[in-house]
């Protein structure tokens, strides 16, 4: 029978009221990425210190891709014209952000909406630690004072690796 003709009603209630937390998450986070949004659109100023030179990186990534798979090979290595004073191993955080700049265009703004990314990871993370320790809704009230953290909330608009540090140490530590 499918479950979608359940005979006892409250059994419904219930399954609701259970996922009602981690709906709460998602909520956090859409409120998050639309916050970022219209900061970022009303923002007419230049990215915020581009911390070890990662966006840099990124634009070179991006731009090598779509010139040879030749030049993208240089570009990871570090190689070649693509050689900088910046360290070449720097490339996880940098080729995350290569989907998102195919999909809405290259920019400042957009490498900013790509840690949007590392904000679903960790606040997910918080929440199935402290639901796995605890309950689901003392999960969601994490998920939710952290997302409302000064840092993290500052954090969120910068790109840099720091905040995709955070979100990577949050999943292995759930991953425990």
């Amino acid at each position: 029978m499918c479950s979608m003709f359940v005979k006892n009603p409250k059994a419904k209630i219930k399954t609701m009221v259970n996922n009602q937390p981690f709906l709460g998450v998602i909520l956090i986070i859409f409120v998050h990425a639309l916050i970022n949004y219209i900061w970022l659109k009303k923002d007419n100023f230049p990215l915020w210190f581009d911390y070890g030179g990662y966006y840099q990186r990124s634009l070179e990534l991006y731009y090598a891709s779509r010139q040879s798979f030749a030049d993208f090979i240089s570009a990871f290595l570090g190689t070649g014209d693509y050689a900088h004073s910046y360290f070449p191993q720097r490339i996880i955080f940098p080729l995350l952000s290569l989907p998102v700049y195919s999909f809405f265009g290259v920019g400042p703004d957009t490498a900013v909406m790509s840690c949007t990314i590392f904000l679903t990871i960790c606040l997910f993370s918080i929440y199935a630690i402290t639901a796995k320790m605890f309950d689901r809704v003392t999960g969601f009230w994490a998920a939710f004072i952290l997302s409302t953290n000064p840092g993290f909330f500052t954090y969120n608009r910068r790109y840099s690796l720091d905040f995709a540090d955070t979100a990577m140490i949050a999943q292995a530590a759930y991953f425990l």
